[in-house]
């Protein structure tokens, strides 16, 4: 473990303890925030307009224990899942995805994903239903995955944190 340098009484000099502090919080769960990884990928890299445009939010578990994910995203804003898109004008396009349909009142367990040790996990979405798509060109896509809900009424430890995925291009043409 490294060490900050010794701070005397009365001196300035925090900052080393304070980032040591905050390098070993890593996640409530006990986790590497490194250990649960974020991308975006297409089956393939041009679509054509107007059409779906299927993208594959993946959660790769790089640790050697099973990691819980919380994908009721929206729901009372304890997991959010975000999508930004930068279309070919620069313009940029940004919405929260929020699953429809009937669901129970709180939390249950299939609103939890486990990733086993050194595997991936994969949310299918079609853009197409949750943004109006209609430049021709090359789009930038990133996403942001987000939970606060540490699992304890259910029994299980929940992945929490922030993570973003790297921005992937994709094609759409008319």
């Amino acid at each position: 473990m490294t060490r900050a340098p010794a701070v005397r009484r009365g001196s300035r000099l925090i900052l080393p303890l304070a980032l040591l502090l905050l390098a070993a919080a890593g996640s409530s769960t006990g986790e590497s925030p490194a250990a649960l990884q974020l991308d975006v990928t297409f089956k393939e890299q041009s679509f054509p307009l107007p059409g779906p445009v299927p993208v594959s939010v993946e959660f790769e578990n790089r640790s050697p224990e099973t990691v819980v994910i919380n994908i009721a995203f929206g729901f009372l804003e304890q997991s959010m899942l975000d999508v930004q898109i930068v279309a070919p004008s620069g313009r940029t396009l940004r919405r929260g995805i929020v699953p429809q349909g009937n669901r129970p009142p709180g939390l249950v367990p299939r609103d939890f994903r486990k990733i086993p040790a050194e595997e991936k996990v994969g949310l299918e979405i079609d853009l197409a239903e949750w943004f109006e798509l209609t430049e021709g060109g090359t789009y930038t896509v990133e996403v942001e995955y987000s939970s606060i809900y540490k699992g304890e009424q259910l029994g299980m430890g929940v992945w929490t944190g922030r993570m973003k995925s790297p921005a992937r291009t994709l094609q759409l043409t008319k």
